[in-house]
């Protein structure tokens, strides 16, 4: 079990890069659980339902069409850390890549530290944006009673950071590491690509009583956002201590990253709000008020705002979307480019016919992000691979099976968009035959989320 955060990625990396020899096992193992960590639920890895949008209106509802099922990843370590986001060493030079430059993620499954070789390493792919469902045992923990420090300042951070990333995470990694003639790692910064891509989340925030387990205390927001600026290695514990570079919190008040969600982690930092100005301007993939996205959206047409004043759920209700991300960024041809969003609650109150009644991930991707064979087109994205840790035959935790989805089928995917609902939707003729709606025992936000408060 990988307790060391940083040894654990360091020893893994030259493990993987041939340089350190690892003790058997020789190849990779499943995690298991941190004891210090608040137990695994029952339902850590479960199946998750890949749709797309065949009636091309932006939500999921009955008529959509099922394109795949997959379950998740699970890691001991947090989202963000499973990303594993570090500017060196990464080859066989020690090649550190500087400050400027496209620093690459390579999510790791963390399972030992004394035996790196059995980490397992999440595959990559030139010119494909993998993306995978994950569900951390760190983020899982209690954050209203769990200590993360015995330093309370760190402890303030870390907890208001963490209090409500219970629940599962999304993560992508775009592109693959390139090697140069001696197979060393190359750092080749030459534009490879670009990537727009738009994630709305439908009923993510929950606060959920688990029988057996606890309170589960989910809102969905960015754990990790590549090429962030060096001013977010986060210190708090004091001057060199930072090994991790972490994303700001959003404030659901004001609509954008302000400097009151912030102020705890700014004042541990000796940081300034114009330094915050500079860590939310770096950032590849970052949330946004959905109320507020218009023409900026992939498809303007089916904004958030729209489809709450045009489009309703089962019960005739405006269909919300109450979160959103976007990502607007090139990549290059020896990196990677990855973004984490945690605190999504998975619920799922879905009985009959309240198709409504789950949490539903959208993700539009910009037509010219995927490969079009015009040469004048900047976008080189041929692959969209979504991986499976369970649901297939074979498939498990350290042997995922890779489901491919051809955004560039305009048949299948009319505009370039694809959901992940936490519940499957039966086909609508069977949708008539069900009885639905059952009563909520459980706080879900309908409209506007009151303020989190992140220096708890």
């Amino acid at each position: 079990m990988c307790t060391n955060v940083t040894l654990c990625r360091a020893a893994s990396l030259l493990v993987a890069l041939g340089l350190l020899s690892a003790a058997a096992p020789a190849a990779p193992i499943e995690p298991t659980p941190d004891p210090a960590f608040r137990a695994l639920p029952s339902d850590a890895v479960r199946s998750w339902y890949l749709y797309n949008d065949a009636n091309a209106n932006g939500i999921l509802d009955p008529g959509d069409q099922k394109v795949g099922v997959v379950k998740n990843w699970w890691s001991p370590v947090s989202g963000h850390t499973e990303a594993n986001y570090t500017p060196g060493p990464y080859g066989t030079n020690n090649y550190v890549f500087p400050n400027g430059t496209d620093w690459p993620s390579a999510p790791m499954n963390f399972a030992s530290s004394t035996d790196p070789a059995a980490n397992y390493w999440l595959p990559l792919s030139k010119n494909a944006v993998v993306f995978y469902m994950n569900f951390s045992q760190f983020d899982n923990n209690d954050w209203q009673t769990f200590t993360a420090s015995g330093d309370p300042v760190v402890q303030e951070v870390v907890a208001g950071r963490n209090m409500y990333r219970n629940g599962w995470s999304l993560g992508y990694v775009i592109h693959d590491v390139s090697k140069d003639s001696n197979g060393a790692f190359s750092g080749d910064q030459t534009p490879a690509g670009k990537v727009d891509m738009d994630v709305y989340v439908h009923n993510g925030e929950a606060t959920v009583p688990v029988s057996g387990y606890g309170m589960r205390r989910s809102n969905p927001q960015v754990a990790l956002s590549n090429d962030i600026s060096p001013l977010a290695l986060d210190n708090t514990a004091g001057p060199g201590t930072g090994t991790q570079y972490h994303p700001p919190q959003f404030d659901p008040v004001t609509g954008d990253y302000s400097v009151a969600a912030n102020a705890a982690r700014l004042a541990a930092n000796s940081q300034t709000p114009a330094d915050l100005t500079t860590i939310v301007n770096s950032m590849e993939l970052a949330e946004k008020d959905p109320l507020a996205i218009a023409g900026d959206a992939i498809d303007p047409s089916k904004t958030p705002a729209q489809i709450a004043a045009g489009l309703t759920d089962h019960a005739g209700q405006p269909y919300e979307y109450q979160d959103a991300f976007q990502a607007r960024h090139d990549y290059v041809e020896g990196s990677t480019d990855a973004g984490v969003i945690a605190g999504l609650s998975g619920w799922n109150q879905f009985t009959g016919a309240n198709w409504g009644d789950q949490q539903v991930i959208r993700i539009d991707l910009s037509d010219d992000s995927l490969a079009s064979g015009d040469p004048a087109q900047y976008g080189n994205l041929t692959t969209v691979i979504f991986y499976d840790f369970g649901e297939s035959p074979g498939s498990g935790q350290i042997n995922p099976t890779a489901i491919v989805l051809d955004l560039s089928d305009t048949t299948l995917f009319p505009e370039h968009r694809f959901f992940i609902a936490a519940a499957e939707i039966p086909e609508p003729t069977t949708l008539s035959l069900l009885v639905g709606g059952a009563a909520l025992g459980l706080v879900i936000r309908r409209r506007r989320r009151k303020a989190i408060n992140a220096a708890r």
